[in-house]
Parts: C-alpha cells; sequence; structure tokens
C-alpha cells in the first residue's frame, strides 16, 4: 500500500528564490532525489484562483486522481459546513477559510489549476517505466495541495489564514518546540535528540522531572539557534517559518492526511519522528522527514 512507501521517506523541500516553493521528490514512489525543476504551485495558488489558461488535459488516469481529490474535500466540507448550520454552532475564521477553498467555485478551480501544473511537471509519473499506481499518484497530489495550501498561508492576513499555526518573532514555529522533546533532528549535519541525551547524562523524567524540564529548554534553545544557523545569515522569516512548521508534527499531519486515514501518529506513541534539514544550493534547502 502506499502508507508504508510515505513513512518510510516523506519529503519536503523548501525553495526560497526570493518566495517560498514546494517542491516535492521526482523519482519513483516516494525515493528522495534532488530536483531541478522550479515548481510554480504556491504562486499559483496566491493573488487570486482565476484559471490560468494554457493547461492541457493530463489524459483520463491522472485527470480522475485529481477530480477525486477535490470532489472529496468539497464534499467534506460540504458535510461540515451542514453539520455547524444544523447544531448552530459557529466555526472558527480558520474552519470557514478552509470550506471557502473547497466550496467557492473561484478558490477551488485554482487549486485544481495548481495541482495539474503540478503533475505536468513529472510527465514520468503518468506514464512509462517509472508510472505510479493510481493510489501512490493521489498521495503525491494530495500532499502536494496540503503541504502548498499551508506555505501559502504564512503569508496571508490573519483574518484569511486556513489553520492556526503560532510563530515566534523570528519565525519559529510553535510546535516545532513543543515537539523538540520527542522528534529527532539533524541539522547542519549535527544530531539532536534529548531522549539521548537525558539517557547519556543518566536523568530520568520520573525521577527528577525538575531536572528533565530544566535541561529541555536549554535543548530547545540550542535546537532553535542551530535550526536558523543552518538557514545562514539573518535567514528571511518566511523560510523560517515552512522549514519549522514542516519540522513537527504540523508538517507531518499532511502525511495523515494524504494517506487518507491515520496513517501516522502525529502526536505521541511508540514511533519516533527524524527531521533532517539539508542545503542544497545556496538558496535552496531540503527538509526530510522520516519514521
Amino acid at each position: 500500500g502506499i502508507a508504508p512507501a510515505i513513512l518510510a521517506q516523506a519529503v519536503q523541500v523548501l525553495f526560497i528564490r526570493p518566495i517560498l516553493e514546494l517542491l516535492l521528490p521526482t523519482s519513483t514512489p516516494f525515493k528522495c532525489r534532488g530536483m531541478a525543476i522550479a515548481e510554480t504551485e504556491l504562486t499559483a495558488l496566491r493573488g487570486g484562483s482565476a484559471p490560468v489558461p494554457g493547461i492541457a488535459p493530463l489524459g483520463a488516469r491522472a485527470e480522475a486522481v485529481v477530480g477525486a481529490l477535490y470532489d472529496e474535500l468539497q464534499a467534506r466540507h460540504e458535510r461540515e459546513a451542514s453539520r455547524l448550520e444544523q447544531l448552530g454552532a459557529c466555526a472558527s475564521s480558520s474552519k470557514r477559510n478552509r470550506q471557502r477553498l473547497y466550496l467557492e467555485d473561484e478558490k477551488r478551480r485554482g487549486a485544481v489549476d495548481a495541482s495539474r501544473r503540478h503533475l505536468q511537471a513529472h510527465p514520468d509519473w503518468l506514464s512509462g517505466s517509472d508510472a505510479l499506481r493510481a493510489e501512490d499518484l493521489a498521495a503525491y497530489v494530495a500532499l502536494q495541495h496540503f503541504t502548498a495550501v499551508d506555505m501559502e498561508d504564512l503569508e496571508l492576513p490573519e483574518c484569511d489564514r486556513r489553520n492556526g499555526d503560532c510563530f515566534d518573532e523570528n519565525g519559529i514555529c510553535e510546535q516545532f518546540v513543543l515537539d523538540a522533546g520527542r522528534s529527532s533532528f539533524i541539522l547542519g549535519g549535527e544530531a539532536f535528540s534529548f531522549v539521548a541525551e537525558l539517557e547519556t547524562a543518566g536523568v530520568a523524567r520520573e525521577d527528577d522531572s525538575l531536572e528533565a524540564e530544566r535541561r529541555l529548554r536549554a535543548f530547545e534553545e540550542r535546537l532553535i539557534a542551530a535550526l536558523l544557523r543552518g538557514l545562514g545569515d539573518h535567514p528571511p522569516r518566511l523560510l523560517v517559518q515552512g522549514v519549522s512548521r514542516s519540522m513537527s508534527q504540523s508538517g507531518m499531519a499532511n502525511v495523515e492526511r494524504a494517506c487518507g486515514g491515520p496513517q501516522v501518529v502525529v502526536s505521541g506513541g511508540e514511533q519516533a519522528l527524524r527531521y533532517e534539514l539539508r542545503k542544497v544550493s545556496q538558496d535552496a534547502w531540503e527538509v526530510h522527514a522520516s519514521m
């Protein structure tokens, strides 16, 4: 199935040139490899969602995959809106904005066109010896869409955002800090694991919670400093936001959604999440997330 493949190596690649863009793997299903083609998904979602002329049909199989994703998202948000109306409940601002993305024709068409352009940039996914199975193709399309929407959110006014992520003055995602003690990281070639550090120091949380908490605060500070160093001198806030969000459970939640079910434990459990930040050129970084 698609879930093990995604869990083995879910990859998000973030670029700043000078705006944030998203690249996804380009070879066989979920095998990591760099990519030189500049994508346009995120810029296509911003600044209006009117259909862009010149998008050729993808072929019956790919069009069916894209259509099924947005049909399901539209139906899901219609049910949600109807349920809230029946209950007389007021949806949060972020929830209403998510609903509008799929329930307003112009916004939905813009997102559909962005997904189609993404697939057009990867013809080898659609035909030939490396063509993806329909279920893998669907996961790629969904993961790209969910992540692209999250990245676009970073530049929207607060009243228009679709999620409730919080960031500090440097652009560090709050969830990245919350996950620091239960995930492992490789930043600039240096490994960070709070669990391993506690074991090395002989400190047990259950025996000395105050000491463990003190060490965790210091670990978080070192982790944040390493992330900021890894993104160069005075990194743009947008880049810090996008990368730190991707290296957290907020980013991994997109993998679960792309799988179509609870394939990823995003709030604890026995599975360990590992994130690695790699610089691939002067203005490009890869974020690798694996379980």
